[in-house]
């Protein structure tokens, strides 16, 4: 497929009709485009996804940060510095889970000394969870490499972010079991 081509060469076990060669981005149009996707099959193309996906996931894990907690971690951690400290029920609703989902990913983050459990001002039966210093710096890590990817896509021509915006939907779709 030409604007995946745009991005890098064609591998040798992967044929991409109408493929882009000469490293020049943006040449062709939509006929070329639709072109392309025709003559594409489904196999094909989801090869492609499926590498583009794997490239950019690995150049997202490059950063040690990523390495010392689970995508479900980082959700949690990203949620209590925005929120603030609370407790695991409220932190399961806010991540739309199960508060059982959320106890052994609570668990790994006071093992490694990122979250702190104190008990709850006004109810004995539960606690609420907080950011300790060594949390909060790892939030930061983790946002640094998200400004990495917003700066890689701030610098993509207008046109190229519109099509990203619209290509979310569909991986969002695809990523559905």
């Amino acid at each position: 497929m030409k604007l995946l081509n745009n991005l890098r060469p064609p591998t040798p076990d992967v044929h991409v009709p109408g493929a882009n060669t000469t490293g020049r981005r943006g040449t062709g149009g939509p006929a070329l485009l639709q072109e392309a996707v025709a003559e594409t099959s489904s196999a094909e193309l989801a090869g492609l996804v499926r590498l583009a996906v794997l490239r950019l996931n690995r150049a997202l894990r490059a950063n040690p940060a990523d390495s010392v907690v689970t995508p479900a971690a980082r959700a949690a951690l990203g949620t209590l510095a925005a929120h603030g400290a609370m407790s695991p029920g409220e932190l399961a609703r806010r991540e739309s889970v199960r508060p059982p989902a959320v106890t052994p990913v609570l668990a790994t983050l006071e093992r490694q000394d990122l979250v702190v459990r104190r008990p709850h001002p006004t109810d004995g039966r539960q606690s609420i969870i907080e950011l300790t210093p060594a949390g909060s710096a790892l939030v930061e890590e983790i946002r640094a490499r998200e400004a990495w990817l917003a700066s890689r896509i701030r610098d993509l021509p207008e046109r190229d972010r519109r099509t990203l915006l619209r290509a979310l939907s569909i991986v969002e779709t695809l990523a559905r079991p």
